[in-house]
């Protein structure tokens, strides 16, 4: 996900058909504002996290606009809510791939407000980085993304 979002040149492989990342953006984006009654239909989109991305890349279309920090916290949090659904090879990559975005950059350093440490298990992970949140935005909405598994509620992490 990181890799696709932060590359210069990203592509999609599909058997033997080779796909520039921007042209499916372009494609995306046309379903989104032109097409929106078959994107509704077919249920077609990709994941916000890349949309941004396009908007800065784009010369035709004008610049994406500078949100105020409570809407880049909010959007932040909306990115890691829709990474829940991926497939990671590494469950704290759900967190630590997208602290990259400059939208992860928060308090008054921006600064990203924890490290990636491999060394603890996805769940410390997760309650390291909502700590920090929490501390360094005081925004409440990261809580609204949690959802609990059996895995969860055996742990000691806090509810």
């Amino acid at each position: 996900m990181q890799e696709a979002a932060l590359a210069t040149k990203a592509c999609v492989l599909y058997g033997p058909t080779k796909i520039a990342w921007h042209d499916l953006l372009k494609v995306h984006l046309w379903l989104e504002l032109k097409a929106r009654y078959i994107w509704r239909e077919f249920r077609l989109f990709l994941k916000d996290v890349h949309q941004s991305k396009y908007w800065l890349l784009s010369s035709r279309i004008p610049q994406f606009h500078a949100f105020s920090p409570l809407e880049n916290q909010i959007k932040f949090v909306e990115y890691l809510a829709q990474a829940k659904q991926l497939d990671y090879s590494d469950a704290r990559d759900r967190v630590y791939a997208f602290l990259g975005s400059p939208l992860a950059q928060v308090g008054p350093e921006d600064r990203v407000v924890v490290e990636p440490d491999y060394k603890n298990n996805y769940l410390e992970g997760y309650q390291e980085f909502a700590l920090q949140w929490l501390k360094h935005t005081r925004n409440l909405c990261l809580l609204s993304t949690v959802k609990h598994n059996a895995e969860t509620f055996k742990s000691d992490l806090p509810s």
